[in-house]
């Protein structure tokens, strides 16, 4: 029986935000909007200033009257679209969220202080609670937030969902942390995770030929995923079918 996948392609969506941040590094440049949280790589523009030897407001001034200097300045400065993974991964998650809700299977995101499990333990708690329980050391005792979970209504075994998603565009450093976190989730979740819970290492990325070779090697047990978004869906979808039969 067919049914509704939520599909994406991430080149598109990298294309698009490399557009708006260059948009976004003009725009401050031509106001001189240098101050706290800018809309720009900092680094970037404190490379550029040592490079061309000008302050910023000496770069803003010269980009006011010649256009292609203010392109090229802007293109220097401008954040790494992929370092805005985040976003993406809150949009995958809604989008999967339309498609398997359809089969009986309720997701949503997590904020990064919603929900976290403690090492070497079964618990998780919220990032304020982490910080009650374990003072200034806390960040030692944590491992990375769940990014995204799930409601399974109806399955004799599974109950819910926990995972971490994380979407990786470009190139970058992203893949050695990627890898890292998996590893550290994957071995939590063996050790200490619940029989009822679906752990899932949700992994896409715009690199087709680095896609699962990333993770490949990892053990794991039956209900410790790790997955793209459109194996994510198609796997849920078999678990629910399965367990109607």
């Amino acid at each position: 029986m067919e049914y509704y996948k939520f599909k994406t392609t991430f080149a598109a969506h990298r294309q698009a935000s490399a557009s708006e941040n260059y948009v976004l590094a003009e725009r401050a440049i031509l106001r001189k909007e240098f101050g706290p949280k800018p809309s720009y790589n900092a680094k970037a523009l404190a490379r550029l200033e040592d490079r061309l030897g000008l302050t910023s407001l000496e770069i803003a001034d010269k980009a006011a009257t010649d256009v292609d200097f203010l392109k090229t300045a802007a293109m220097c400065i401008a954040t790494n679209s992929s370092r805005q993974g985040t976003k993406l991964e809150s949009e995958l998650i809604e989008g999967i969220s339309k498609s398997v809700s359809r089969f009986g299977v309720d997701m949503g995101n997590l904020s990064v202080n919603e929900l976290i499990p403690v090492k070497g333990s079964s618990t998780t708690m919220s990032r304020r609670d982490a910080k009650k329980a374990f003072g200034k050391d806390y960040k030692n005792k944590i491992l990375k937030s769940f990014d995204f979970h799930g409601r399974i209504r109806d399955h004799s075994r599974y109950r819910q969902i926990l995972g971490f998603a994380k979407v990786c565009v470009g190139n970058g450093g992203h893949q050695d942390n990627v890898r890292v976190e998996s590893q550290e989730f994957i071995s939590w979740a063996n050790e200490h995770g619940e029989a009822d819970t679906i752990y899932v290492v949700l992994y896409d990325t715009d690199d087709k030929e680095k896609d699962f070779n990333l993770l490949s090697g990892l053990e794991r047990k039956t209900n410790v995923w790790v997955e793209n978004h459109t194996t994510f869906q198609e796997k849920l979808r078999r678990l629910m079918i399965e367990s109607q039969s």
